[in-house]
């Protein structure tokens, strides 16, 4: 039977956390993308054109209220994505609820 050596499985391992990092990073940073670029691509729109309608007035309030919205998604993406991020969590919340015990 042939063994994998040690130093193979680590860099094997590493390289996987490393994928599956940079995969949860670039989801993060498309939703980042997809939910401020209408807002900026409408003021410069509204620069370049030298004019503020109602209908681009009310376009970037829609757009505003979708780059807000990213904001306050950005924790549910993390806890969706990142395995990394949902054990350092749970481990932060049973430390506080265990201090809470003892209190």
């Amino acid at each position: 039977v042939f063994k994998v050596p040690s130093a193979c499985r680590h860099s094997v391992l590493a390289n996987q956390t490393q994928r599956s990092i940079t995969k949860m990073l670039l989801f993060i940073s498309s939703i980042f993308i997809i939910c401020t670029l209408p807002s900026h691509v409408v003021r410069i729109y509204a620069t370049m054109a030298g004019q503020e309608t109602e209908n681009l007035k009310s376009l970037q309030q829609i757009f505003m209220h979708l780059n807000n919205f990213h904001f306050a998604i950005n924790f549910f993406l993390y806890s969706i994505c990142g395995s990394h991020f949902r054990k350092c969590l749970n481990q932060l919340v049973d430390k506080t609820v265990h201090r809470a015990r003892n209190r």
